[in-house]
């Protein structure tokens, strides 16, 4: 069995962090931000100087929005660079070949299961701990029980 250092831990973590991020989608973010600014749909659309159909399409995922487009809605709905980069990740995400998409959600499965393991290990060994304390305790007894049998 392999052991588990401190180090592949922090990779599962990270690695996990950037699943999160990855989960949060493009549309959500912009709606978010867009219901912040309490902008209608219809004032977003005036903003950028788009179709409020095209600007609705955006929000619900059903229309790819270009980079510009992605950049200007970014300004006009404040969002700061952290957040950006976080949809530009994303928007690189769904552009990869399925290939690319289903290795990186095997990953996630693959860093699951060995959380699971993980947690699984502790157990166990804390299972034998008590095992242990437990037959501590039984030998200090039946050492004491000869010792009285003795007297």
């Amino acid at each position: 069995m392999k052991k588990c250092t401190k180090i592949t831990i922090n990779k599962i973590q990270f690695l996990g962090g950037v699943i999160m991020l990855m989960m949060r989608r493009t549309e959500n973010i912009l709606e978010e931000h867009r219901q912040k600014q309490n902008l209608s749909q219809e004032e977003l659309s005036k903003k950028l100087n788009m179709s409020r159909s095209y600007i609705a399409g955006i929000l619900t995922g059903s229309r790819n929005p270009s980079q510009k487009t992605l950049d200007n809605m970014c300004e006009v709905l404040k969002i700061d660079d952290s957040i950006k980069a976080e949809i530009e990740l994303y928007e690189a995400f769904k552009k990869a070949p399925p290939l690319v998409q289903y290795n990186f959600f095997d990953i996630q499965n693959q860093l699951t299961k060995k959380e699971i393991e993980i947690e699984t290990y502790k157990k166990e060994i804390e299972s034998y701990k008590r095992l242990d304390k437990f037959k501590s305790v039984v030998t200090a007894f039946v050492l004491e029980e000869i010792e009285n049998i003795k007297k």
